[in-house]
Formats: structure tokens, C-alpha cells, sequence
């Protein structure tokens, strides 16, 4: 059967694009502004540099900076293959670029390297994850294997015993299957929102912002799960709280800890920017330190699952059939 070039088009518009191509197309904005373009012109020859699904979306970019939109609605485009923090950082770091200046390509950078990572981190963690999962769910569905052994026992399969026997014991193996399941970590706890909030802080300082606008910005970049309890402390700060003492009053602990690096920069005199990304590297290592403990313990917690779900299962499907025939 031969596909029209619509059919093509549709099919690779549904194809999703990896982490390293979006860090990629990121990174190629960031050369084209250190090159000496100006924001507007990069975002205008950015598709030059890129090609399928991302050239199109760059393409639509380009269209919308040469028309002169505002640098959210411009970017809107590639809104469905970033993530909402990702395209927020990219929009902050051209608001505080155009009313402070700094080094813009470093910014938008920072930006690719934080997309590159998460997606390094999400991989090794979706293998290791799979490995865990996969053993204990091999296991787990052991004694449905012994199901169409059950005419060989020669034992009534249909009648009211024999059904309830298939129920139970097939229901115990698909229920220890989905616990088992459930035991393994995701990998998206390698990505600690607190740390996004301080490198995005470091990175923006760095790009010449001052601290108030700096973690302002941080605040408008930050993921989903964090969003509701900084904008709350941003609120604090715009009737005269310090940006310290606001994250000081969060219920969460990585913002408190965040307000501790803050203010302990500020009696030292200390550059808040090397504390933060310090502080940011810290949070990373201990958020991949945490998934690798989980890992090493959910095959000590199958255990429980094997022993209450799967155990039960292959006593009904494999031992209690054989049982039956012999009667």
C-alpha cells in the first residue's frame, strides 16, 4: 500500500522527539546568539540549523518573531516538545536579556544542557527500572504458564470448583503482576524541582540579572509540582518580604533548605550564584542516590507480593489441579 505525502506527513508528525534532539535544536538558538544575532534574528534563522519535525515547529518560530510577537507567543510552537519548565526558562531568559542584558547564549544553553541531562537521567533510570520490573513480573506470571498444562492432570477444569480455582488463581498472579509493578521507582524522581528553581536562580545571576529579578524569573521556570507554593512566596515578596525569608516560610523542604543557602550567602558575602548551583548539584546527586536505593530495595519488597499473590496462584493453578485428578 502506498502512502501519500499527507500520510508521510501525518506519521512523522506523530513521531515524538527525543530529549538529546530537542537539547540539540536548543543548543544550535544558543550558537546562532552567540554567532552575533540578535534574539529576534536567532529565533528567525533557527530553522535553518534543524530539520524534520523541529524545523517545521522552528520554521513556525521564525514566522511569528519576523511579525514582531511577544517572546512567549513566538515560542509557542515548540511548546509540545518541551516541557513546560524548559520553554518557561527559555522565555524568562529573553525577558531579563532584553531589561538587564547579560550573556544570553548562556542562558538559553543552560537551558539545553538541563533538557540533555533530564533525558541521560531518564533513560539509566527507565533501564534499570525495566530490569527490576521485568524479572519480578516474569515470575509473577509463572503460574498461568501452568494453565493449559491443566487438561494433562486430567482434573474437571469447568465445573464449579474448577472455575473458581482459574479465577482466583489467575486474578492472584495478574494482582502480584500490577503490585510488583507498582514497587519499582520511576525515574522521574530523578528530576528535583528545588534544584531546577536554584540552577535556573545561578544561571540567570550569572547572565547579569540582580537576585530579586533573578529568582523572579526562577520562580516563573519552575515545574508543575512547585509552581503553587512559589508563587505563593512571590507573592510575600511583592509586599516587602525578603526572597529568603518568603522560601523560609514554606511547608516544603527543599525551598527551606533553598532559603538557608540564601541567607547564609547573604551574612558571608559569599556569591550567591556558586551557592546555588552547589546547592543545585547537591539536590541532583542526592535525588539519584535516592532512585538507585530504591532500585537496590523493591527486590526485597517483591518478596511480599511473591509470597501472598504469586505463592497463592501456583498453589490453585499448578498443585490443586493436579490434586483434583488424582481424587
Amino acid at each position: 500500500m502506498k502512502l501519500s505525502p499527507w500520510g508521510w506527513r501525518n506519521r512523522a508528525r506523530a513521531t515524538p522527539v527525543g530529549h538529546q534532539e530537542v537539547a540539540a535544536a536548543v543548543r544550535s538558538l544558543a550558537a546562532l546568539i552567540d554567532a552575533g544575532l540578535t534574539p529576534r534574528a536567532a529565533l528567525t534563522a533557527w530553522a535553518h540549523d534543524l530539520s524534520g519535525q523541529l524545523e517545521r515547529k522552528a520554521d513556525a518560530v521564525g514566522r511569528r518573531a519576523r511579525l514582531g510577537a511577544p517572546t512567549g507567543a513566538t515560542l509557542r510552537p515548540v511548546a509540545e516538545e518541551m516541557s513546560r519548565s524548559d520553554l518557561r526558562s527559555l522565555e524568562a531568559a529573553f525577558a531579563l536579556h532584553a531589561r538587564y542584558g547579560g550573556d544570553l547564549a548562556q542562558l538559553v544553553r543552560q537551558v539545553a544542557e538541563r533538557i540533555e541531562r533530564r533525558g541521560v537521567a531518564d533513560q539509566e533510570g527507565r533501564v534499570a527500572a525495566a530490569g527490576a520490573s521485568l524479572s519480578g513480573r516474569l515470575v509473577a506470571a509463572l503460574p498461568v504458564a501452568f494453565v493449559p498444562l491443566a487438561p494433562a492432570a486430567r482434573a474437571p477444569l469447568f465445573d464449579a470448583l474448577g472455575i473458581l480455582v482459574l479465577i482466583l488463581g489467575i486474578g492472584l498472579a495478574l494482582a502480584g503482576m500490577r503490585w510488583i509493578r507498582r514497587l519499582v521507582p520511576t525515574p522521574a524522581a530523578q528530576e528535583d524541582a528545588v534544584a531546577v528553581v536554584a540552577e535556573t536562580a545561578a544561571t540567570f545571576l550569572k547572565g547579569g540579572a540582580p537576585m530579586g529579578p533573578a529568582l523572579t524569573a526562577a520562580v516563573a521556570a519552575a515545574p508543575e509540582e512547585l509552581a503553587g507554593e512559589l508563587e505563593r512566596c512571590s507573592r510575600l515578596t511583592r509586599v516587602g518580604l525578603p526572597w529568603p525569608s518568603a522560601l523560609g516560610t514554606s511547608d516544603h523542604e527543599g525551598l527551606r533548605a533553598l532559603s538557608g543557602v540564601l541567607k547564609r550567602s547573604a551574612a558571608l558575602g559569599l556569591p550567591a550564584r556558586a551557592q546555588l548551583e552547589s546547592f543545585a548539584v547537591a539536590r541532583r546527586d542526592r535525588a539519584r542516590r535516592e532512585l538507585e536505593h530504591s532500585l537496590r530495595r523493591a527486590p526485597v519488597l517483591m518478596v511480599i507480593p511473591l509470597g501472598v499473590c504469586v505463592l497463592t496462584a501456583f498453589v490453585l493453578l499448578a498443585i490443586v489441579p493436579f490434586l483434583r485428578g488424582l481424587s
